[in-house]
């Protein structure tokens, strides 16, 4: 110990002198995890807080870093896309659709979604406020948030509360909002996001918000008016990385690599048959065991590498919209032709006026969402959309037998709020009903 201390005194000896002189500046230094106001203000520096809102909504929606796989894999597990195939106990209670409150897997997924939207609203604000107002990037972020109202509407049960953690002062507490408030907030954003007439990609990507949060609001004309112009061939795409774990493509790596999920067919009775469909937008294989040996696992194949990216809004979402404009108002010739061009592109047959009952056709279209939209976060919202616009019996459109490892379904129709939520003291838990649709 002797040694070793007089063999460290020559690399200290600096340190000392300079403690001589102030023996408080050693220990004032800038904190490297806090960004200081003025450089977050700093208009040079918008375009690296771009990239943080981009990155915030990729963690949301399908990131690695929270552990959970973001929205995609807690509302695909949900509804009938997925299934846990490991034995957590709090993963089992989102597929068998009884979350409790303190449900670590739903409480991880909501926090990183309602800090996208606080970034993406942050970012705005600053955007707003600086030479930039107006630009592309500021349309972006306006858009983005407006994604996460969306999601937040179609995933989790009405009243939802939206706080705010401004730039400087005090958090500012949110009320419990309505879904059809939620979708209100979600068509705000992209609004004020196509009112800035930003270039096409950015313009494309609004409007199908927009359309999306139209559609979960019953204006189906509205909203297929709203995706008009946009190119079938269009996708905005949300962007991951091989370069660490912590940016891969969570979907990829919880599922296809880690096995702690499975793609899902013909789950409890009412899910779709997405295994033994043999369809190409549905790829999947069977993998042997899953995480624990505890039952089997199929891979997904729309995420293949972990650094696939994740398709937001797609021109062919612009084209489903209006094929149920059209069934909406009878047009069965505008339907079967929106969703027969839709097919051809991918190498399937047409769909035929075969003369089909109109829920045979609902039944048909909602299939076909499925079938294009698959683990990107559209299918819980569907089966509520069902639920609530097409007056379908929630036990016969969700999963209702047991779950893979056996468990009794729950009568959930939406995720709940967090327990964590009631720290707000605008909110209360009984805000929430996670059994209405």
């Amino acid at each position: 110990m002797m040694n070793r201390s007089w063999a460290l005194a020559p690399a200290l000896l600096p340190l000392l002198l300079l403690g001589a002189c102030s023996t408080d500046s050693i220990l004032e230094v800038p904190d490297p995890d806090v960004v200081a106001v003025p450089v977050f203000q700093d208009p040079s520096n918008l375009q690296a807080v771009r990239a943080g809102v981009l990155r915030e909504v990729a963690r949301a929606f399908a990131g690695e870093q929270n552990g959970e796989g973001g929205q995609i894999i807690v509302s695909g597990t949900f509804a009938d896309e997925l299934y846990h195939s490991g034995t957590f106990t709090d993963r089992q209670e989102v597929d068998a659709r009884a979350t409790s409150l303190t449900n670590g897997s739903n409480t991880t997924a909501f926090f990183w979604l309602q800090r996208a939207r606080n970034h993406a609203e942050q970012a705005a604000e600053l955007f707003s406020a600086s030479d930039l107002a107006g630009s592309d990037g500021h349309a972006e972020v306006l858009a983005l948030a407006g994604f996460t109202y969306v999601v937040a509407g179609e995933n989790y049960c009405s009243g939802v509360p939206f706080s705010t953690i401004p730039i400087e002062g005090e958090a500012q507490w949110g009320s419990p909002r309505t879904t059809e408030e939620i979708f209100g907030l979600a068509e705000a954003r992209f609004e004020a996001a196509l009112a800035l007439s930003p270039s096409d990609e950015v313009m494309h990507m609004a409007a199908l918000g927009r359309a999306r949060a139209l559609l979960d609001r019953g204006r189906f004309d509205e909203a297929a008016q709203a995706v008009a112009g946009i190119p079938t061939g269009f996708v905005y795409r949300v962007n991951y990385s091989a370069g660490v774990v912590d940016t891969y493509n969570g979907v990829w790596n919880l599922v296809n690599a880690e096995r702690r999920w499975s793609a899902a067919g013909d789950e409890g009775t009412n899910g779709l048959p997405f295994l033994s469909w043999g369809d190409p937008r549905t790829p999947t294989i069977f993998t042997g065991p899953g995480f624990d040996n505890s039952v089997g696992h199929h891979a997904q194949g729309a995420y293949q590498r972990p650094e696939s990216d994740m398709a937001l809004a797609t021109g062919i979402e612009a084209r489903l919209i209006e094929a149920e404009a059209a069934l909406q108002a009878d047009d069965r010739a505008t339907f079967f032709a929106r969703h027969t061009a839709l097919r051809a592109g991918a190498g399937l047959p047409p769909l035929t006026d075969a003369g089909q009952s109109r829920d045979a056709l609902v039944d048909l279209h909602f299939a076909e969402r499925a079938a294009w939209l698959w683990l990107t976060s559209h299918r819980l919202g569907d089966l509520r959309r069902l639920v609530r616009q097409y007056a379908r019996a929630p036990q016969t459109v969700y999963p209702i037998g047991p779950t893979e490892l056996g468990s009794a379904r729950g009568d959930h129709l939406a995720l709940p709020v967090p327990f964590t939520e009631t720290n707000n003291p605008n909110y209360t838990t009984a805000a929430c009903d996670p059994t209405g649709a």
